[in-house]
């Protein structure tokens, strides 16, 4: 009987999917100034993102699902954008939330960029899958 408890836990905390929504973060303004956004995994499975509304990351939105998944963001490209958060490049458990800040690198220019964040179920030994996030914050003339 217990190995039968086992494997239905087992089944019932895989059911869902990774969504693959993209994420954009945006924080502009006509006036000078240093703007930021955020983008935030939460362990629920769903993430927000500064001028954006929430949206998932995992489908169903399960509470405490994030202990089960890592995120590892790779920037793509960048321009004028000091980025802080977890470390790039390094996988971070989502047993609580992980949340980068993009912010433009002085008043007068706008910090823009795209990155990718990909999802791993044994701690990145394998990917399960991705998604791509824009930003654009800062100052637009």
């Amino acid at each position: 009987m217990t190995g039968s408890v086992q494997a239905l836990l087992a089944a019932s905390s895989d059911q869902g999917n990774l969504t693959g929504t993209p994420g954009s973060v945006t924080n502009t303004s006509n006036a000078t100034g240093v703007r930021s956004g955020n983008l935030t995994l939460i362990p629920d499975g769903t993430f927000t993102a500064t001028g954006s509304t929430a949206k998932n990351w995992f489908s169903p939105t399960t509470a405490g699902i994030g202990t089960a998944w890592s995120a590892k963001a790779t920037v793509n490209s960048q321009t004028n954008t000091n980025i802080t958060g977890p470390t790039l490049g390094t996988w971070v458990a989502l047993s609580s939330s992980a949340q980068w800040a993009f912010a433009n690198t002085g008043n007068v220019v706008e910090g823009f960029g795209t990155m990718t964040i990909a999802f791993s179920r044994d701690g990145g030994a394998t990917t399960a899958g991705s998604m791509s996030v824009t930003w654009d914050v800062g100052y637009t003339p």
